[in-house]
């Protein structure tokens, strides 16, 4: 989470102002972020050929005030984040603002964001796509894959991304 500039100030303004417990929740997401750890549960699901690169999109947000409630609605923190009083809310939104401040733009924020590009081969095969799906489970919130750009897609719709890939690219 700290090459991902928006997470990491979200994550330390959660830190700070709500409690180390939801900041630790907020960053299942990014369970992930060393290929290390990519490459071992992918391997393990029989995936062979296993390439993770990384790549980094500039993610257009709007303006803090906006985008963070957004983006925290979509995260497994987003009901808590909902019912925190105003003061503890606004409290998060104006430290993001703050350590955002450099990627301000006058359309809102211009962020880089890192993406792991997960790349392997595999059997097609029902036992390999479940395999996969039982290890990436426990890693993200239980109703969500993330993939590039905060793009949500339900656990059905990666398997059949999956069975689909003539490669096995997930994301």
């Amino acid at each position: 989470i700290e090459h991902s500039p928006c997470h990491f100030a979200i994550a330390e303004a959660l830190s700070r102002h709500v409690g180390d417990d939801i900041a630790q929740r907020f960053q299942s997401p990014f369970s992930f972020g060393h290929a290390d750890a990519l490459i071992a549960t992918m391997a393990g699901a029989g995936f062979s050929d296993v390439d993770v690169r990384v790549e980094i999109v500039r993610r257009r947000l709007l303006p803090p005030e906006e985008s963070v409630p957004g983006l925290l609605a979509s995260t497994p923190v987003g009901r808590e984040f909902a019912s925190l009083d105003n003061i503890a809310r606004d409290a998060v939104i104006r430290d993001v603002a703050e350590a955002l401040s450099s990627y301000r733009d006058n359309e809102g924020l211009k962020v880089p964001q890192p993406t792991n590009m997960a790349f392997a081969r595999k059997e097609r095969n029902a036992k390999a796509e479940s395999d996969l799906a039982a290890c990436l489970r426990p890693r993200v919130h239980p109703s969500r894959a993330y993939l590039p750009i905060s793009e949500k897609y339900s656990w059905s719709a990666v398997l059949t991304r999956l069975r689909r890939s003539s490669t096995g690219a997930l994301w």
